[in-house]
């Protein structure tokens, strides 16, 4: 490949990879109570980057799993840890809490060296723990209550292909990618929750929180990009993904008290990865990385309306991980630690603000650390 040639690919990729990671810092995917699932790709690959091109006629069979704890409170940047900036004092003493383990399984099948296409079957298992409240003199006190989902997640169908020839492009390549999202999550899981009626605590079945619904009840579309290039024994990655997703709600009632956050939003979603792995020499198909990651949900979706309840927001993380491969199959872990976290203010905080005349803006549980491992084998 020409040195212009090469220019021509591989740069627009890297400065993508990185303008993703950087510019979500005005909106974004962020984790807990921010409800997306987009993930940008944590595939494994060798050292040379070259894992990433499967063969024509091969399939590659991939299980993954990203598992996080959200507990610490954010409105904007600003931690509700009962320091005197925070707007909603200390809800670290008694927060809502998130546990979020996702399973997920993929088969991807090279129609040629350059063509390939990916379904993604997650199976999430989504727990949440509401905080309890203490008694007033009009009120009883009422219990922490918990609330799970699990089951199918969303389903997606990817195709991709590299701009350049596997064969002639061995140490960089730009891949690009586009496929859909299937509605097949379960968008209005039903949790027995606890309500004061007459003075008593009452049991009230309703739709679980939005940050643990299987799925959103929308068709998406998915647009992907990923590049690698080698610089002599390190490899150089990006990787971004973006889900538009039209629809404008579900019809799924939150039983918030807002109007407009009455209903569940179906709100786009990102992600984005950049960073760098190289060879353990010691040992054959070992490899260390580092990387920055960034996640998460807009206030505003590119197509459609923005209307409905939705916690929009992002987190950047470091993203130190590990790789091995050998034979057929590889492994790899990571452990992205979020270094920056921002709730940002809604469509409906915005309609709120213009028709109290006061700011609003809600709330979201972050994580500290993401846990994400992957074991892939082809045949």
């Amino acid at each position: 490949m020409s040195t212009l040639r090469s220019s021509v690919i591989l740069l627009p990729a890297l400065a993508l990879g990185v303008a993703l990671t950087l510019a979500g810092a005005p909106e974004a995917r962020a984790q807990g109570c921010v409800a997306s699932r987009l993930n940008a790709s944590s595939e494994a690959m060798n050292t040379e980057g070259t894992e990433y091109y499967l063969p024509q006629g091969k399939w590659q069979v991939t299980f993954g799993y990203r598992n996080f704890f959200s507990h610490r409170h954010f409105v904007g940047s600003i931690e509700q840890d009962g320091s005197p900036q925070a707007i909603e004092g200390d809800r670290s003493k008694n927060p809502v809490e998130n546990h979020v383990h996702i399973p997920e399984f993929t088969l991807t099948y090279g129609f040629s060296d350059r063509w390939s296409a990916t379904v993604d079957v997650p199976v999430p298992l989504l727990y949440r723990r509401n905080p309890a409240r203490a008694a007033s003199a009009t009120s009883p006190a009422v219990p922490g209550v918990y609330t799970n989902a699990t089951g199918l997640g969303d389903v997606t169908l990817t195709g991709n292909f590299w701009l350049a020839n596997p064969s002639h492009s061995g140490n960089q390549n730009l891949s690009i990618g586009v496929g859909v999202k299937l509605p097949t999550g379960k968008d209005d899981t039903d949790g027995t929750f606890l309500r004061v009626v007459s003075g008593s605590l009452q049991p009230w079945v309703h739709p679980v929180d939005q940050s643990i619904q299987l799925g959103d009840g929308g068709f998406g579309v998915i647009t992907q990009i990923q590049a690698f290039k080698t610089f002599g024994p390190v490899t150089a990655y990006a990787s971004g993904e973006y889900l538009f997703n039209p629809k404008g709600t579900n019809g799924v009632q939150t039983a918030r008290s807002d109007p407009n956050e009455a209903i569940m939003s179906v709100a786009d979603q990102f992600g984005a990865r950049v960073g760098a792995v190289m060879p353990l020499r010691f040992v054959k198909g070992l490899g260390v990385s580092l990387g920055a990651r960034v996640e998460g949900v807009p206030a505003y979706d590119v197509f459609g309306s923005s209307a409905g309840f939705r916690r929009p927001g992002y987190s950047i993380g470091i993203e130190p991980g590990i790789s091995y491969s050998w034979g057929k199959s590889s492994f790899s872990f990571s452990l992205p630690y979020l270094v920056y976290r921002n709730r940002t203010q809604s469509y409906a905080d915005k309609l709120a603000t213009a028709a109290t005349g006061t700011y609003t803006q809600g709330d979201a549980a972050f994580a500290d650390y993401i846990f994400i491992a992957g074991f892939s084998r082809r045949f």
